[in-house]
């Protein structure tokens, strides 16, 4: 292309490819989408309209592939075009392809909308019209492409028409499918943004207490996953207000629901009160107790440190070490891991006092078979030296750090002698390893 003129790309080369593009197969159209935002360099604008009919039949081809490529690229295209462009090549393209009896068409015009709506000033209303007619398709995929759109255009879209119709369209859609509840439902993480510090708020709350108690174990998954995105765009008052409902998803009876909420539980904690943490959390945490499936044991075992972390170490010392405590000498080693990987949060969550009382949960995980646990311990015993002073790690750790220098595994002894040269900053290590016999001389 680069050594054909202008001309002759328009004359002869574009022909050629919508004669491929009628009678050549998939993987031919997915390589013409891939390049098509090429002619950009190549052509000038009054030209590179001669690239749209292209567009226009590759957005509606049947594999799937082949069209989101298309959306893709005409995206890219679409960054750099005039507003006059847009509104004479663009604009009919959207209307056309939303006009036809393929619902491939309609699916690839639901993603084009936002890409055009700021620059559309005449015919905005046109496009919401349009956008509205395709949520009220009865095609699945059609709904479910403009369900996925549908926050990201609220974002570009004047409030006035956010509130009521868009929202209107919300409250519909919550009515379809589940998958399209799903799909719907993250749309909130930028309605929420959208609406911060405005009564319209209070639309996203009821949305999140109705999703919590949605039949659909989907559509609670989906929700639990997103909730650590929402934290931001509500207020405290809001998500003091949601945080019951989180704790609701901890406890849920699906394990996928409880996954997704104990992945994101950190980040909710973070966001959150002392005191929503003690009333809310720590109690479904505590319902939790008699879980069978050892990867949420695991994943309840990483989260205890941040609840140490808020809570305290007294809070959590008189109501929560107990579990701690069945969860380090669980049969399942994932679920010791994940124990052992909270243990730092939780030591240092109270002052020095509680570190003597604590050196028995490290000694108890030097005896563990996974050498994995072994290590993550030395590396545990290393960040407590360092929170506590090198002073205090000589008194209290130095000789069980040093004990675990002494382990089987070299990976274990390696990650001890880093943390004493990196982190803790100990001088003469080749003789303090030598002092430690056999084992120490390996190291070295």
């Amino acid at each position: 292309m680069a050594y054909m003129s202008s001309d002759k790309i328009v004359s002869e080369l574009i022909p050629l490819l919508s004669k491929y593009i009628s009678t050549e197969e998939d993987e031919v159209l997915l390589a013409i989408s891939e390049n098509l935002s090429k002619f950009k360099v190549y052509l000038k604008d009054d030209k590179f309209t001669s690239v749209f009919p292209l567009y226009q039949t590759l957005l509606c081809a049947e594999e799937t592939v082949v069209r989101e490529t298309a959306i893709e690229s005409i995206r890219e295209v679409i960054l750099n075009l005039s507003d006059d462009i847009i509104y004479n090549s663009i604009l009919p393209i959207i209307f056309n392809i939303s006009n036809q009896e393929n619902f491939t068409g309609k699916i690839s015009a639901c993603y084009m909308i936002r890409m055009v709506y700021q620059k559309s000033s005449k015919d905005k209303e046109k496009l919401r019209s349009l956008y509205f007619k395709l949520c009220d398709e009865d095609v699945p995929l059609i709904k479910k492409a403009a369900a996925k759109e549908f926050g990201m255009l609220c974002t570009v879209m004047e409030k006035e028409f956010v509130n009521p119709d868009m929202i209107n369209y919300f409250k519909k859609l919550m009515n379809e499918s589940d998958s399209i509840r799903v799909i719907l439902l993250s749309s909130l993480i930028y309605l929420v943004k959208l609406f911060h510090n405005t009564d319209l708020q209070r639309i996203n709350v009821q949305v999140v207490v109705a999703a919590s108690d949605d039949k659909s174990w989907r559509v609670r998954h989906e929700l639990a996953k997103i909730f650590p995105l929402l934290i931001e765009g509500f207020g405290n008052q809001q998500i003091n207000e949601l945080i019951p409902t989180f704790a609701n998803l901890l406890k849920d009876s699906e394990n996928e629901v409880k996954i997704a909420a104990l992945e994101g539980l950190e980040t909710v904690i973070n966001g959150i009160s002392q005191e929503k943490v003690g009333m809310s959390i720590l109690p479904a945490i505590l319902t939790l107790n008699n879980e069978s499936s050892a990867y949420v044991k695991s994943l309840i075992g990483q989260s205890l440190g941040s609840i140490a972390k808020s809570v305290g170490y007294s809070v959590f010392s008189s109501k929560l070490l107990s579990a701690y405590e069945q969860l380090i000498k669980d049969e399942n080693p994932e679920v010791r891991l994940g124990a052992a990987k909270s243990l730092y949060d939780i030591i240092s969550s109270g002052d020095q006092s509680n570190l003597n009382s604590n050196i028995q949960l490290i000694t108890n995980f030097q005896k563990d078979s996974r050498y994995k646990i072994r290590e993550k311990m030395i590396i545990t015993l290393c960040s407590l030296g360092i929170s506590y002073g090198i002073e205090i790690f000589k008194s209290t750790l130095e000789g069980l750090f040093f004990s675990y220098l002494t382990d089987p595994v070299y990976t274990v002894r390696e990650r001890g002698v880093l943390c004493l040269e990196v982190r803790l900053k100990y001088k003469n290590i080749s003789n303090l390893m030598k002092n430690l016999g056999r084992v120490g001389r390996q190291i070295i």
